[in-house]
């Protein structure tokens, strides 16, 4: 019986040593397996990080874009403003210029007017010298 027992016992221990060897060899197998899937996903997996990269690179430099335009935009604003007031000042001192002008030109015509009728006084005064003369 002992002889039986430990037969049966070296025959368990051999069936878990070949089952040890079987699963060995299958996580062996599979392990080369996902070391290969691992592999071919790695150079996807570093393009997804670089497509990421590349997306957070075109984000901010179309950020910095956007506000560097921002920026102009308003700074194009301000020197508008700054225009207009300049255009409507020199409108305005255009027209006190034109009011000046008219002022002007009646004074020019009313001196014009003045220097005729003086030159045809002193004519007449001068006709009526020599005819008295």
């Amino acid at each position: 019986e002992i002889e039986t027992l430990d037969q049966k016992e070296m025959e368990l221990h051999q069936s878990q040593l070949r089952l040890i060897r079987e699963q060995t060899a299958i996580f062996i197998r599979d392990l080369a397996t996902l070391q290969q899937e691992v592999a071919t996903l790695k150079p996807i997996l570093g393009q997804h990080a670089s497509m990421a990269d590349r997306m957070e690179y075109l984000e901010r430099v179309l950020g910095d874009s956007a506000d560097r335009h921002s920026h102009e935009l308003h700074d194009a604003h301000g020197k508008l403003d700054q225009l207009h007031g300049r255009l409507s000042e020199q409108h305005s001192a255009g027209q006190e210029g034109e009011a000046r002008h008219l002022s002007l030109a009646r004074r020019v015509d009313m001196l014009e007017q003045s220097l005729s009728d003086a030159t045809a006084r002193h004519s007449r005064e001068l006709q009526e010298a020599k005819t008295s003369h």
